[in-house]
């Protein structure tokens, strides 16, 4: 994606706030707590197939 705006236009619901959870996860400036063995690298692939998975739907 040009930009992550698009998080903010999924269904509200478990997509919206999962996608919200990875885009945290992928800063690597994220302060929060990570669960055990997530690390920015992972997070920002698992967003990215999020992100494939909802625009093939979409198609």
């Amino acid at each position: 994606p040009s930009d992550e705006d698009w998080v903010a236009e999924l269904p509200m619901g478990v997509l919206r706030e999962t996608g919200r959870r990875l885009k945290d996860l992928a800063d690597p400036g994220f302060s929060g707590a990570r669960p055990q063995g997530a690390n920015p690298e992972m997070a920002s692939r698992a967003l990215l197939e999020l992100y494939a998975v909802v625009t093939e739907v979409g198609e």
